[in-house]
Formats: C-alpha cells, structure tokens, sequence
C-alpha cells in the first residue's frame, strides 16, 4: 500500500500472489479464473517453474484519496490552482497524481518480487490500466480474450527481465526510479527483447 505521510490517507494499494510454498502445484487465482484465456496463449501451469511466478492483484488507486486531492487546498495550490474553494477536475488530479501513485505501486511490486526471486508475472488488469502502464515502458503481455473478473479484465503476462529491459531502453527516468538508480536490479545487459509467453 502506499501511504500520504500528510494525511494518513492509503493512496493506492497492489497485492502479490505467490504460490503456495507448501503445494506449488495449486494454481493462482488467475490461473483458475481465466483459464482458457491463457490456453489460448499457450500458457500451462508448468510454463515456467512454480516457484518462480507471482500474480498481480488489486492494482488500484484510491477513488477517495483522489476525492481528497481534489478538494485539498494545498493540492490545488500545488498545481497551479489557488482560488479560493476550488475544486479541480477529476481528470486534472487523474494526470497531476495518477502516474506518480501507480509508479509507485509498480515500484512496490518488483520490490516484492526481487525478494522472493519471481522471474514471471501473471495478472489481470483493467485495459486501460495496462495501456497507461506503456506510457511508461512497463509492457505486459494481453493474452486471449477479455473475461468479466471483478469488472472487465485482461489476463496478461510478462517477463520481469524483459519489462525491466524495455524500461531501461524507453524511460531511463522511470528505471531509475523503479530500481532505485540500479540499486535493486542491475543495468540490463540485453540491448533488445524478444516477447514469446508460448509453452
């Protein structure tokens, strides 16, 4: 989760999936619910060691925190705005703090995963949120068809070295801040990146 120090408010909040230690063979929640989607893809449950998958859930920023932002006075002032009892737009707070929180709760998310050695993700997202992550270099696989999961979601897949990579060669400020200047990962070696999620 991530936390205003200010006002105490949770901004967003990200959660990862990692198999069970003790019965790796159980499939994640993704691996149940959009099954055919990732059949589809050539995706099996023994695609890639069990131990080294993880599924993305609940990536979400906080309808109320983006409330709080627009009303906030401070806010206001910090972008630009300082008229008494102004309210900005949903989509000015949207562009003004959307892509800072969703950073970080990607920033959260390889953190996570560096920790406990995940090399694959697994995921499924809103589309639209997977077409906003691209803006930053962060690339994930669509695999199949839409299902209805909570709402409207995409499975998707990806590689961790190969988003990494991409994100090096596209947006070096978001690498750079995602690996804390290459403290947590190293600067990628690989000078280009070949998708294939096949069996």
């Amino acid at each position: 989760m991530i936390q205003c120090r200010k006002t105490g408010l949770y901004s967003g909040v990200v959660r990862l999936v990692l198999p069970d230690p003790a019965e790796s063979a159980l499939p994640l929640p993704i691996e149940k619910h959009c099954a055919d989607s990732l059949a589809e893809a050539g995706y099996t449950e023994s695609s890639f060691p069990r131990e080294s998958i993880a599924e993305i859930s609940r990536f979400s920023v906080s309808k109320e925190y983006k409330l709080r932002c627009a009303r906030s006075t401070d806010f206001i002032k910090a972008v630009g705005n300082d008229s008494e009892g102004a309210t900005l737009q949903k989509d000015e707070v949207d562009k003004r703090m959307v892509p800072h929180i969703t950073l970080g709760l990607f920033a959260g998310v390889l953190r996570m995963s560096l920790e406990n050695n995940i090399t694959h993700w697994l995921a499924v997202m809103e589309p639209t949120l997977i077409r906003f992550l691209t803006r930053f270099g962060v690339y994930f696989q669509p695999v199949g068809e839409p299902v209805e999961y909570h709402g409207v979601r995409q499975p998707a897949i990806a590689k961790v070295d190969e988003v990494l990579t991409t994100i090096f060669n596209s947006r070096r400020d978001v690498w750079d801040l995602v690996t804390d200047n290459g403290r947590l990962y190293p600067v990628p070696a690989m000078p280009e990146v070949s998708v294939n999620y096949g069996g």
